[in-house]
């Protein structure tokens, strides 16, 4: 078999293949496809695939997009603002063959690198020319028993939250509207500032919302007390998989627990709508404070990688938080006023992916 390059949006067997491959996630659909390329025009996709000869079936694949930046350089990326985005093979073989022509199309884009985010497919990856950072866990709740029974897994902390916010009759509903995901990305940004980090464009959120909502592919939650919102959280499913993907609130009304409140109800969904596993989302190896927050839900946790190509451009991605450009972005983010801090962040997600 020789790999070659197909447009999932146009090729039926793509999201087939996907709902039936195990490391199969939303971010390896044709729906994502279109959320980066919509969203971010410096983004160029690229689907690598091995057919079947007889059957004509896609037996593996490669999903890279090539972001394209004359402020951070050029890269291939599997896949751009996603968590789970395994190389999805069956074998070291196969990951061997698909990525030889990724290789050579970061050479044909004179890309400075490759990365490969790998959660579940470790196993199948083999290539002495790469190398992987463990910068990232992942953490995890097994979704086998009713919300209650579950509850008694988490810390009393928590417990004792969740009554704190249900005492101050916070209350949660789905949110139905872009006057809704308005008032999450208001939240949105005030966290993103607290953390000093970038804040991605509106307009991506925006297209998260419009290509996902309507196929059911995501339930954006408000926390409400007194009219007021104070969190908000967007929920991405798919197969048996619910995943926090964001998770916002206002810092004035910390004292509420909108986030308990929140991941409590979400929890409870995924319980109700029957999916198997809760996932908390990514978290940095070092942020001990969030991990701290996923493990006291009972959550179990496991190494999120991310593979480079050539090897030695892990060393400069371990070493990314010590840079001078990586400083400086973190003091202008706090320095800056909120009309300059949204717009520093569409200009930084131009080159970034």
């Amino acid at each position: 078999m020789k790999p070659m390059i197909i447009d999932p949006c146009q090729d039926k067997r793509w999201d087939d293949f996907v709902n039936q491959h195990p490391f199969g996630w939303l971010y390896h659909t044709s729906i994502w496809k279109m959320v980066l390329e919509k969203s971010f025009h410096h983004i160029k996709a690229n689907y690598f695939v091995l057919i079947d000869k007889k059957t004509y079936d896609i037996r593996a694949a490669l999903p890279c997009c090539h972001v394209k930046s004359w402020l951070t350089g050029n890269r291939l990326v599997s896949l751009p603002f996603t968590t789970l985005s395994d190389p999805l093979v069956n074998s070291p073989d196969e990951f061997r063959m698909l990525m030889a022509s990724a290789i050579d199309l970061s050479g044909k884009f004179k890309c400075r690198y490759m990365e490969i985010g790998v959660f579940q497919s470790g196993n199948c990856i083999e290539n002495r020319e790469i190398s992987a950072l463990k910068n990232y866990r992942v953490h995890h709740l097994t979704i086998d028993r009713d919300a209650e029974a579950l509850k008694t897994r988490f810390k009393r902390t928590v417990r004792q939250s969740i009554r704190r916010a249900e005492a101050e009759a916070v209350h949660v509903s789905e949110g139905r509207g872009e006057s809704d995901l308005s008032e999450f990305f208001t939240l949105y940004l005030k966290t993103r500032k607290r953390r000093l980090l970038p804040p991605q464009p509106y307009r991506f959120i925006r297209t998260i919302w419009r290509e996902l909502h309507p196929r059911g592919y995501l339930t954006l939650l408000m926390a409400r007390h007194n009219g007021q919102t104070i969190g908000s959280a967007i929920l991405l499913k798919f197969k048996e998989r619910l995943s926090v993907e964001f998770l916002v609130s206002d810092e004035t009304s910390f004292h509420l627990r909108p986030n308990h409140i929140l991941v409590w109800n979400a929890i409870k969904m995924a319980r109700k709508e029957g999916y198997g596993v809760f996932d908390f989302g990514r978290t940095a190896s070092g942020n001990r404070g969030l991990i701290k927050f996923k493990k006291s839900w009972g959550a179990q946790d496991e190494n999120l990688l991310h593979l480079y190509y050539p090897g030695e451009m892990c060393g400069n991605a371990a070493r990314r938080e010590d840079t001078l450009k990586y400083k400086l972005v973190k003091k202008v983010c706090h320095m800056a006023p909120p009309p300059f801090f949204q717009g520093l962040g569409i200009f930084l997600y131009r080159h970034m992916g």
